[in-house]
């Protein structure tokens, strides 16, 4: 039990929960909840919605500047949003 709890600890170790959150739900919301406008893309459309949550992050920073950069460029590419169609 003690072991689990320590892990757990670990695992969130040097990030800030209610901010990741936040920064990460602006994207969903912009992403799944905001209809896309006429004329803009799917494509581009979830491009915004990365790169907004990127910038409420480095505002806010869940995490240091760096992490969080690299985590929206790893979004980014696993969802394959930044490849040309």
């Amino acid at each position: 039990v003690a072991l689990g709890l320590v892990f757990r600890r670990l695992l969130w170790l040097g990030v800030k929960i209610l901010p990741a959150v936040a920064a990460v739900g602006v994207g969903l919301v912009l992403n799944f909840i905001v209809p896309t406008p006429a004329g803009v893309s799917t494509q581009a459309w979830q491009l915004l919605s990365i790169f907004l949550s990127t910038i409420v992050g480095l505002v806010i920073s869940p995490l240091p500047v760096g992490a969080w950069a690299f985590c929206a460029l790893t979004v980014s590419i696993a969802t394959q949003v930044s490849w040309a169609v």
